[in-house]
């Protein structure tokens, strides 16, 4: 597997280089590239129709199969319905008890529905940033066959809703990073209400807004860069209004759909919308005492977490969450969340790329991947706690997307017989989750296959 994504790290850089003697080659060396706005976003097209349709069915069956038997250990289990209520945010007046109860005990279908919902962003996004149709299939196959997406869609959690919101603001925050203030002001708003409900799903969340915020800094600063070149008036007036709507849609608003998250708790208390619970102060005080639970929250992984995990850990995909095995008679039967060894190592492989190319090539998309992943990973470099694998998955969205980049700059720059790379990796993927498919699904197979075909490290738990 090493050797594999050594030789594909090898061939990118081989194929971007430019022949010596070249306009190209010639141009690198006497003039150096420059900062410039987003591009604007490409377009779905006729044609991606039924690419969609068909992953979203394929993983839609791979979802719900057998789905009786992806049922986490009761003590797991317990760790995510013990945790201070952090409810999803009830724009529908449906708490995140309700949500999880729902999720539970219908057989997780609405945990299986987020996870594919994020498979149908993932490919809008990537279409809409790259525009090829092609690596719009392989990125979003290869976060289909992510471990973890499927897992954790399966098995009756909140978490896979906090991705997806996670997910849809960053997409929203590229529709409005690459559009023209007049066209984006909705895409902002958007941004905004789906990183608040993010939030109101798992306070981890607001580390993604720090990524969002980066960004949003960048275009402003690169559009006044724009407007000064050009000698274009109007920037101020651009600027106010940006940070006026910002402000309005990321504390505003976000704020509201954490208020409005605690109705239900309200409600368990004998307070009614229609008696007036929305201006009773009892409710704010209670609505803002469960903001100071936040305290708890950052220890309760010492002593609940059974597979704590420190972030460098997360990037090497060596401490697996195991939240079920059963032994009998030689047979096993387990379910773990761990990362697609090809994804998370190959998509790692890619942040070092995103970096590379910001560096060098000044490239935007590069970037944009950059500061998401980075915010999604490094706060979490400043907790000496004992954290775990999970919040790592907010990073897989990145990985696949600097995976996309990859497959993008390759299509481009490759001989038409050689456009097989984004494809190779993608069966690669595939492959991979097959043969993982016994340990992330529940499928009982003999003790020696996971000892001998599975432990590929010695610190995976199965």
């Amino acid at each position: 597997m090493g050797i594999c994504l050594i030789y594909f790290l090898i061939y990118y850089i081989r194929i971007i280089r430019p022949k010596a003697g070249t306009t190209e080659w010639v141009g690198r060396r006497t003039t150096s590239p420059q900062l410039a706005l987003f591009p604007e976003p490409f377009r779905m097209e006729k044609q991606d129709v039924l690419p969609v349709v068909l992953i979203s069915l394929f993983f839609s069956v791979l979802a719900v199969y057998n789905i009786e038997s992806a049922v986490a250990a009761p003590y797991f289990a317990m760790f995510y319905f013990a945790m201070p209520p952090i409810p999803l945010g009830e724009v529908l007046w449906l708490s995140a008890a309700r949500i999880n109860e729902i999720a539970f005990l219908d057989g997780r279908y609405l945990g299986a529905l987020a996870g594919i919902l994020m498979l149908v962003v993932m490919y809008i996004f990537i279409k809409n940033m790259f525009g090829r149709t092609s690596v719009a299939i392989c990125g979003t196959l290869i976060f289909g066959f992510d471990f973890m997406r499927f897992v954790e869609s399966r098995i009756g959690v909140i978490i896979p809703f906090g991705v997806l919101f996670t997910l849809m603001a960053f997409y929203f925050t590229y529709r409005f990073v690459t559009r023209p203030f007049r066209d984006s002001v909705l895409p902002l708003a958007l941004s905004g209400i789906f990183f608040g409900l993010s939030v109101a799903v798992t306070w981890t969340a607001i580390f993604a807004g720090i990524g969002i915020f980066a960004i949003l800094i960048y275009s402003l600063f690169m559009l006044k860069r724009h407007y000064k070149i050009n000698e274009l008036p109007g920037y101020g007036k651009r600027l106010a209004k940006t940070v006026l709507f910002s402000l309005l849609f990321f504390i505003v608003v976000p704020l509201i759909i954490y208020i409005f998250s605690h109705i239900s708790q309200g409600q368990a208390r004998g307070m009614t919308i229609a008696g007036g619970m929305l201006w009773d102060p009892e409710f704010y005080r209670l609505t803002f005492n469960r903001a100071r639970e936040a305290i708890y929250w950052l220890t309760y992984h010492r002593w609940v977490s059974p597979y704590p995990s420190m972030w460098w850990r997360w990037i090497i995909n060596t401490n697996p969450i195991l939240y079920s095995y059963v032994e009998t008679d030689g047979i096993v039967s387990a379910v773990a969340s761990f990362g697609n060894p090809l994804v998370w190592w190959g998509g790692f492989l890619a942040i070092i790329v995103m970096a590379a190319r910001v560096f060098m090539h000044r490239d935007n998309k590069a970037l944009f991947i950059l500061l998401g992943y980075l915010s999604v990973v490094v706060p979490w470099v400043f907790f000496t706690r004992g954290v775990h694998t999970l919040h790592y998955f907010p990073a897989t969205l990145f990985l696949c997307l600097g995976l996309a980049h990859m497959f993008d700059v390759m299509h481009e720059r490759s001989p038409v017989r050689r456009k097989r790379a984004k494809w190779i990796f993608t069966f690669g993927a595939a492959a991979v989750f097959v043969m993982f498919y016994p340990v992330i699904s529940g499928f009982s197979m003999p003790e020696w296959y996971y000892g001998i075909v599975l432990r590929w490290l010695p610190t995976w738990p199965f």
